[in-house]
């Protein structure tokens, strides 16, 4: 099993340079740093190991505060196999210089900053420096939402997208939708109590419409909607979890027509108390449809 690194704040200030030579020397693959502030000196001297030790793929960030832009624009101009960086719990994240520069890493795959916030600067350069992102393919915001779309309009590699807690009003499913429908690439999104207006499945599914790479999609936490507003007749949709409580023939009547068109559709969670929904899953047993 591989070993976590695992440091303190007062850790990195009260000895910067032996925390530096260790990092320099561990095999570990993984470092994980918690504290409230970081002073600038100790945490460059940080990244300098990290940078020296040349192996290191995962570095997890939980910081009060973070606004150690420099210090992160080192660690993405050097030649390193970070694979996977972690901001935990920083409010807020003000880097946008690390933000333009992430770009120039050939190694990084995943960007989590789940229960994390951002400036509006930093949002906004990430959401341009994803447009023209090679490598990243898992991307986990959570509450925090960036424009997206440009990202998944332009077609990068991304495959994995969490927007959970995002809101998501008209105006930005509008743009999202739009960008589903020229992806090629997303495989599974999530978009989990977003505040999804009611016209916004209707505008979600125009999106759908034709999309033959998304398999997953999670819309639980939303307000109600129709099953069939997704429109998922020509989709390859494998799993969807969402919230449906209209009257239970009218709700049975809409997953019926859902699964009728979907032939892909092996997982279908929805939040509705309905005995004859079992008649429906009898005519589907060679499918092993899941249906909670």
């Amino acid at each position: 099993m591989e070993c976590i690194l695992i440091f303190q704040g007062i850790e990195l200030e009260r000895d910067p340079i032996s925390v530096k030579q260790l990092l320099t020397n561990t095999t570990s693959k993984e470092i994980h740093v918690y504290s409230s502030t970081i002073e600038k000196e100790p945490f460059d001297r940080f990244i300098d190991g990290i940078i020296a030790n040349g192996q290191i793929e995962t570095l997890v960030l939980g910081l009060n505060a973070f606004d150690l832009d420099d210090s992160m624009v080192k660690l993405f101009e050097a030649d390193t196999p970070l694979s996977k960086l972690v901001l935990q719990r920083c409010r807020p994240i003000d880097a946008p210089n690390m933000m333009r520069v992430i770009n120039k890493s050939t190694s990084l795959i995943e960007l989590d900053f789940k229960n994390s916030t951002f400036t509006a600067e930093t949002g906004k350069t990430l959401a341009e420096s994803l447009a023209s992102n090679k490598t990243i393919t898992e991307l986990i915001l959570g509450s925090m939402y960036i424009d997206v779309y440009k990202a998944l309009s332009a077609n990068t590699p991304l495959r994995y997208i969490n927007l959970d807690g995002a809101k998501i009003n008209k105006e930005r499913m509008k743009l999202l939708a739009a960008s589903l429908k020229r992806n090629t690439n997303l495989e599974e999104l999530s978009l989990e109590k977003c505040g999804i207006p009611a016209d916004g499945f209707k505008m979600l599914g125009d999106g759908l419409d034709g999309n033959l790479c998304l398999h997953s999609l999670n819309l639980c936490g939303n307000d109600a909607f129709r099953l069939d507003d997704l429109n998922l007749r020509n989709t390859c949709l494998e799993s969807l979890h969402a919230t449906v409580m209209y009257a239970p023939n009218e709700s049975k009547e809409s997953i019926d027509r859902t699964i009728e068109a979907n032939e892909s559709l092996t997982v279908l969670n929805v939040n509705m108390s309905d005995d004859q929904l079992d008649q429906t899953l009898q005519k589907l047993s060679s499918r092993e449809l899941s249906l909670a």
